[in-house]
């Protein structure tokens, strides 16, 4: 596994690394096409174990 960096938009709202994971690992991932970039990205959408929907997307960097 490659590693992970978090946004500001996790940082600010407190989604910490492990809820991450959580959704990350009982979710599959859709792939959706960045239509900025044209890339395309892994994208998870489900409940972390707080009950809180995530939505998660994956980008590829460098």
């Amino acid at each position: 596994m490659k590693s992970i960096r978090f946004s500001r938009s996790a940082q600010r709202h407190k989604i910490g690394k492990a809820h991450t994971y959580h959704v990350m690992s009982t979710s599959e991932p859709t792939i959706v096409t960045d239509p900025q970039t044209n890339q395309p990205t892994l994208t998870w959408i489900a409940n972390d174990s707080r009950q809180r929907e995530l939505k998660i997307v994956a980008i590829k960097t460098r």
